[in-house]
């Protein structure tokens, strides 16, 4: 999972767009500018990184985890 992670680092850094699925929320948020959350296929939380660990109990309550 780490060379997934540096691959993706990367081609950020290269100014790739990058739509990233994932369920690892540390990795995500490594990675990401944007986070929509999803449950039951609705959108549970939109919003910056930033935002997102603002918000940790809204995150935790949607995934169970943090």
């Amino acid at each position: 999972m780490q060379e997934v992670g540096r691959t993706i680092a990367r081609l950020k850094g290269e100014g790739q767009s990058i739509l990233l699925v994932e369920q690892n929320i540390k990795l995500a948020l490594e990675l990401a500018d944007d986070v929509v959350v999803l449950n039951t296929g609705r959108v549970a939380f939109l919003g910056s990184v930033a935002q997102a660990r603002a918000d940790e109990a809204s995150i935790t309550l949607q995934l169970g985890v943090f």
